[in-house]
């Protein structure tokens, strides 16, 4: 058995009514926006996708708004640069608690300040959510060991475990698989279904 279920983008429920919801994007065209020069964009996310968002809305919008959950340090040390270098505003230790309705569907957030404590309302037109990507294997749970994040657990010969035990014939690859290195993932799932694939043909080489 090989495992590849891949991954999907990670969503975070907000608050607030139908109307400003439908204000929430996770893969913006800038199509879908129209007047984006009068529009106030908030980003949430701190890895590179947010900050290439915030980074390309800048020139286009009002204002650019970025909320990094646990602050910029997992994105690419030149585009931290580039955005203490724009003209985004960065709201550090900050959490949407909800979204407000107004006459054109999202008029603003409701925000906590976790520093002090405090809440406000900061004006705003349309959100984009940049939060990474969740691994699809809950429907693996309680039969294959997963990480803290819910990734397959596996060896150097890509097998599974179970009940912390080698599973000699379930293997995995792709998306789903605890990695600890950030390299390309096409590459390193296509380098791992070759390695897969390779140790199936010698195990059934062995036993004709």
């Amino acid at each position: 058995i090989v495992l590849a279920p891949g991954y999907r983008t990670r969503e975070i429920f907000f608050a607030g009514p139908e109307t400003a919801l439908s204000h929430v994007y996770y893969h913006l065209s800038k199509a879908q926006i129209t007047s984006l020069n009068t529009k106030v964009a908030l980003i949430v996310g701190g890895g590179d996708s947010a900050l290439l968002e915030a980074l390309s809305l800048q020139n286009q919008c009002k204002s650019v708004y970025l909320m990094p959950r646990s602050g910029l340090s997992k994105a690419r040390p030149d585009l931290q640069q580039r955005i203490r270098d724009g003209n985004i505003n960065v709201l550090y230790q900050s959490e949407i608690i909800e979204l407000e309705d107004g006459q054109d569907g999202l008029s603003s957030v409701a925000i906590l300040d976790k520093n002090t404590g405090k809440k406000y309302s900061l004006p705003c037109n349309f959100v984009v959510v940049k939060a990474g990507y969740q691994p699809n294997t809950e429907f693996l749970q309680g039969t294959i060991d997963l990480s803290e994040s819910q990734h397959i657990k596996v060896n150097a010969q890509l097998n599974v475990f179970g009940n912390g035990q080698v599973l000699p014939n379930i293997f995995a690859i792709g998306d789903a698989v605890a990695s600890k290195y950030e390299v390309a993932r096409i590459a390193r799932s296509v380098g791992q279904g070759m390695q897969v694939a390779s140790t199936i043909s010698r195990l059934l080489s062995e036993r004709k």
